[in-house]
């Protein structure tokens, strides 16, 4: 299950046991397009910021223990990454 909190309130769908490995596939790509449309929302929200707060988010979660909040948040964070770009020179 996604489990995102303290940004807006977007409802991810959950994953559920999947009967067949290709059930399993859907479920991941839905995820994974469900990660990329929450990040690009967040960069339209904060731009720069977000990918702070995402980091922040995934260390809080990491902290209290919360393992898949925080692989979702670092997720996120990662996605906002690949959006930022590479650095200038």
């Amino acid at each position: 299950m996604i489990y995102l909190t303290g940004v807006k309130a977007y409802r991810l769908h959950a994953r559920l046991p999947a009967c067949s490995r290709a059930k399993e596939q859907e479920d991941d790509t839905m995820q994974t397009a469900e990660i990329h449309d929450y990040a690009r929302q967040l960069w339209e929200a904060h731009g720069l910021k977000a990918i702070a707060e995402a980091a922040q988010k995934a260390r809080s979660f990491e902290e209290r223990g919360e393992s898949e909040r925080a692989r979702n948040w670092r997720r996120i964070e990662a996605v906002l990454l690949e959006m930022r770009g590479p650095p200038q020179s």
